[in-house]
């Protein structure tokens, strides 16, 4: 009877067909499947099987996404164990998943020709199974995490500990701007805002880093009006999904300057009826509209000739002309040239033709008296 059973069970191994053979299981618990950018969350994976049942050979794969593996390993994108070991069944691992960027990430266990047997009355071994699958998925959520300025100055100076600075119009603006942000592939773009107006780019930095920094120039500035103007800056820091304002603004207190004449007419003497050109050029740092006015006959008031220059005649004697440049904004300039109007040199005095005729006749009537007188003498 027992040699029956024995072979009914040889038949039965022999064909395999008998053995209730359990499915390889997958696990893939993470702790946190919320988290930030820059955070951790520590994850547990693995196989296993149950019964009688062991790895004969093979390996299974952790994927991550892009996360970074910082567990046992370390540094790589996924990370392989190999289970040669006839006596295992289950293997796990245990680690750290740091994510750099915002987005929702898919883990998975996956097995590569990983074979399993089942054992059966000592060291009988049947029923071998490969395995190549992915399962145990898990979705782990990234939120975004809004950069951090650190550090902003303007024109050198550190915002925050200054609550003015005092330029003059047509002065240039520069910035500079430091940021920390756990998004590591997240680009920075530093931007600088205008009385809440406008915005003006420094730069983007497209650094993988956790510190950022870009300097810039934020613009020239003019001023209009009496007295000065008055420009709000803040400091901002673009991500891909938000932006971060800096808590301290700075005022730029922008001041008039006066235009300066470039060019004014020399000073010159001419003589009467000759006429005389006469002109002035001059610009403005702030690029005002400059006004050019004229004192012409020496009162005192700029209200003889606008423009910048003329051609005219002008009387016999001493002109002192005097120019006014103003730029509406309180400023001006002024420059002064002279002109002497004279008289001719005068000519020595010539004789008219009729004088030349009578001079030649009184000459004549000498000579011959002369002679006639002479000839007298000489007769005995």
């Amino acid at each position: 009877m027992r040699n029956f059973v024995s072979a009914c069970l040889a038949v039965t191994i022999g064909l395999g067909g008998s053995a209730v053979f359990a499915e390889l299981t997958t696990f893939n618990t993470v702790t946190n499947t919320y988290i930030d950018e820059g955070q951790t969350t520590n994850v547990t994976y693995g196989v296993s099987v149950g019964g009688t049942e062991h790895f004969s050979s093979g390996s299974y794969r952790y994927n991550d996404g892009p996360g970074i593996f910082s567990g046992p390993t370390g540094g790589s994108v996924y990370h392989t164990e190999n289970v040669y070991d006839p006596n295992r069944t289950m293997s796990s691992r245990s680690g750290t998943l740091k994510y750099y960027q915002d987005g929702t990430y898919q883990t998975s266990v996956s097995t590569q020709n990983l074979r399993v047997y089942e054992e059966r009355y000592g060291n009988e071994h049947y029923t071998i199974k490969t395995y190549n699958q992915t399962g145990s998925t898990r979705t782990i959520t990234v939120r975004n995490v809004a950069p951090t300025i650190t550090n902003f100055t303007v024109n050198g100076a550190t915002v925050g500990s200054v609550p003015y600075l005092n330029i003059y119009e047509g002065q240039s603006v520069s910035a500079n701007m430091t940021a920390t942000d756990p998004g590591l592939y997240d680009d920075l773009r530093f931007v600088v805002d205008v009385d809440s107006a406008s915005q003006v780019t420094l730069g983007t930095d497209y650094d993988t880093e956790y510190q950022r920094q870009i300097g810039g120039l934020v613009g020239d500035f003019t001023q209009s009006g009496p007295g000065y103007d008055i420009f709000e800056l803040r400091g901002g820091v673009y991500d891909d999904d938000t932006v971060t304002w800096d808590n301290a603004t700075i005022d730029i207190r922008v001041h008039n300057l006066n235009p300066i004449i470039d060019f004014i007419s020399s000073s010159a003497t001419i003589e009467v009826g000759d006429s005389f050109s006469f002109g002035a050029s001059a610009h403005d740092p702030g690029d005002d509209p400059l006004l050019y006015r004229w004192d012409l006959d020496g009162d005192g008031y700029y209200d003889d000739l606008i423009g910048t220059g003329m051609t005219g005649l002008f009387d016999l004697g001493t002109h002192q002309f005097r120019l006014q440049v103003t730029d509406g904004d309180g400023g001006y300039a002024s420059r002064g040239l002279t002109l002497n109007v004279v008289e001719p040199p005068s000519e020595a005095a010539v004789p008219e033709p009729s004088t030349y005729a009578g001079l030649l006749g009184i000459t004549c009537v000498s000579l011959l008296a002369y002679g006639w007188r002479k000839r007298r003498m000489a007769t005995p």
